[in-house]
């Protein structure tokens, strides 16, 4: 127990260096968990056709939860926490960066022995993309197969050692999840759930930065987590106050469904169970425009080099796209000059939305016991 806690509180101290230990458990969520209201309104649908899903949801830029679509992976049985630590218990995962960024890892054994007895506010999750390259761990991915809406990524033909990290192995305590974020360099993403409930809130990329993340008096020890914006913003969000033109998108992610989540679209997700996942971010048809502008903002040795791996390996594609491609193959100089330390702007040059271009959602599932909450809307889909 002694060493246990020796650990547990280093790596506190690593990840979280601007907290006190008497900090961590300050608002005793684990006691009082938030009441949170919602009414549903992502839409979900069933093991469709590639062709509905490209149509409907991706090219149309709309989020989407998958069911039925990952019952056959292996993951699925032998992903419990006690199967995982009995496999990987000696093996060190990521929980976050100390203030130099360097990795702060915890062996599986204590992560798990943390995750049933922590009464932290927001506490500490696994959410490791380097799983893959280790040799024990890389058995992970033999326990999950692909998914067939998302089988293309053209970031598959850049050298491993220069594609951004996009692919992470999660496990979330209850409380614990990830703050308001778009993902980086214009990627779309899936998030598929072993185990547990997560709750999503997503907004349009037009959304502003200013509405959607907490304001200084709202941040308090906890800035990023969470559990601080489903307690502070997203109170806002369901007030008559909120702007119409931007209406959230909610949904419960239950064991065994697959999130879909656009590119540029805002998103928070709170861990309402403890919660087992694996999530990969991609670049395909739907979003190539948008990873290509980013990664001209942001990444413009990267981008050198992978738009000649494009031509090496899709050279239809390259040649359809020349359009896009060649604003990006003349001198990187302005990509230079105005580098952009953050790919979560939400500004992406999207066309603005108006009141017309959402509906009411008539398909609700479990609503939570609630008054005054307004009918949420989501984007037609055409």
């Amino acid at each position: 127990m002694e060493r246990y806690q020796q650990i547990i509180n280093r790596v506190k101290r690593d990840a979280r260096s601007e907290l006190n230990s008497d900090e961590w458990n300050k608002k005793q969520f684990a006691q009082i968990f938030p009441e949170l209201y919602f009414t549903e309104n992502i839409e979900r649908v069933s093991n469709p056709s590639v062709e509905s899903f490209e149509r409907d949801f991706k090219m149309a830029g709309i989020p989407a939860i998958l069911t039925n679509s990952i019952d056959h992976w292996p993951a699925m049985k032998e992903w419990t926490i006690e199967k995982l630590t009995a496999r990987f218990r000696n093996q060190s995962m990521k929980i976050g960066e100390d203030d130099d960024g360097s990795s702060v890892r915890i062996k599986l054994k204590y992560f798990a022995k943390y995750m049933k007895e922590n009464d932290d506010d927001c506490p500490l999750n696994i959410f490791d993309s380097s799983f893959c390259e280790k040799h024990k761990l890389r058995e992970l991915l033999a326990d999950y197969l692909p998914l067939k809406y998302f089988s293309h990524d053209f970031y598959q033909c850049a050298d491993s050692q220069r594609t951004p990290p996009n692919r992470w192995f999660i496990v979330g305590p209850k409380r614990s999840g990830t703050g308001i974020h778009v993902d980086p360099m214009g990627t779309s993403a899936w998030n598929a759930l072993i185990s547990g409930i997560k709750m999503w809130c997503l907004f349009h990329p037009k959304t502003p930065d200013y509405l959607v993340k907490p304001k200084s008096t709202e941040k308090g020890k906890h800035p990023d987590e969470a559990i601080t914006w489903f307690t502070t913003v997203y109170n806002r969000v369901l007030s008559s106050d909120w702007p119409k033109q931007y209406p959230p998108i909610v949904g419960l992610q239950l064991p065994g469904e697959v999130m879909f989540v656009p590119s540029g679209w805002w998103h928070v997700v709170l861990n309402i169970q403890d919660t087992i996942a694996v999530t990969e971010n991609f670049c395909d048809e739907s979003n190539f425009e948008r990873c290509v502008k980013k990664a001209f903002l942001s990444r413009p040795s990267f981008l050198e080099h992978w738009i000649e791996k494009l031509r090496l390996h899709y050279p239809t594609f390259y040649e359809q796209n020349q359009d896009i491609i060649q604003c990006v193959q003349k001198p990187l100089s302005y990509a230079d000059s105005s580098s952009s330390t953050s790919s979560d702007s939400g500004d992406d040059g999207d066309q603005d939305l108006d009141e017309e271009n959402f509906f009411q959602v008539t398909h609700k599932r479990k609503i939570l016991p609630t008054t005054d909450v307004p009918e949420l809307r989501r984007p037609r889909v055409n």
